[in-house]
């Protein structure tokens, strides 16, 4: 008889997740063969989809990256961490210009897989958000379209591990059911991170980059975009379980929309993770001027847009 084995306390945001049958479970996956995966996608909000990419390439730009943090003295040993080391989290230098980052994100297997959800032509943005991070939180619960919704709202992510990702490195989670409860999200989807009330309290703050992002709901205070810092009560709210990998594989790929809730759990090793993402969206439909052309502003003073509150 197979032995059950129970999970270690997982973290999310630094505080504990409820590792329960009804508030926690494992993303339902898929292969790029299986048929129906469009509208398992429209179903489930996500798409799993375990080795997706060539293996060895995915592999070359881990090895890369990790050759380069070695050379800058940071970390001891394959992946590990040096003491007293700090690694930003989000370091996209790291990979600019690499041929293999961009084969990996913009490359065949990808691109076909993304016209195939789509149902036509596609484009990705040119921007690609690459992370490097070590023991820490992680991400917090959120929506991708309040970063990037003034063109379409046509627009799947897909996230890519570089490397195995157990629970303890902090693997990406996905709130079940999420992107079905617009009762709850509808607000939220709504917003604009980069939008400000130009008769607020915080407008000059704003306009000279001393506050990044103002609360959508509360104007002059500062915001980071998430819909909560609580992962385990926003659980008990959606009703939903968070969802993640037993362990992603390098290769795998998991795709989601714009109005699905995520976030990571908390990094509980002295090992980095390594992941990238990229949005991909129809070549018919209106595109984010954030993200367009080769040269993107993403979220820099440019992209601010005031309103009348």
């Amino acid at each position: 008889m197979a032995t059950s084995h129970p999970l270690p306390s997982l973290l999310s945001c630094g505080k504990p997740l409820d590792a329960s049958e009804g508030a926690f479970g494992w993303l339902r996956e898929s292969l790029p063969t299986d048929d129906g995966l469009t509208e398992r996608l429209q179903e489930d909000g996500y798409l799993y989809l375990r080795g997706l990419i060539p293996v060895d390439l995915v592999l070359r730009v881990r090895e890369q990256v990790l050759g380069e943090l070695r050379e800058r003295g940071l970390l001891a040993g394959e992946d590990f961490v040096k003491l007293g080391a700090t690694i930003s989290a989000f370091q996209p230098e790291l990979v600019e210009q690499n041929v293999d980052v961009t084969r990996v994100m913009f490359g065949e297997e990808l691109h076909a897989m993304m016209e195939r959800l789509h149902g036509e032509p596609v484009m990705h943005y040119q921007y690609v958000w690459f992370r490097s991070l070590g023991r820490g939180m992680g991400t917090a619960p959120h929506c991708d379209v309040v970063y990037m919704g003034r063109g379409t709202h046509r627009i799947f992510t897909s996230w890519v591990p570089f490397g195995a990702v157990d629970p303890m490195l902090g693997g990406l989670m996905i709130l079940e059911g999420s992107h079905q409860r617009r009762d709850l999200t509808g607000d939220y989807l709504a917003a604009d991170v980069d939008s400000y009330c130009v008769n607020g309290p915080a407008a000059e703050k704003i306009a000279k980059g001393e506050m990044h992002w103002e609360h959508y709901q509360k104007p002059g205070e500062s915001w980071d975009g998430s819909f909560s810092h609580d992962p385990a009560e926003l659980q008990k709210m959606f009703g939903g379980r968070w969802l993640t990998a037993r362990e992603y594989q390098p290769g795998d790929v998991l795709i989601f929309t714009m109005g699905t809730v995520h976030a990571s759990l908390d990094n509980q090793t002295d090992r980095l993770r390594i992941s990238s993402d990229v949005r991909y969206q129809p070549v018919s439909e209106p595109v984010d001027e954030r993200y367009a052309g080769d040269s993107p502003i993403a979220h820099g003073i440019e992209a601010k847009r005031g309103r009348i509150c």
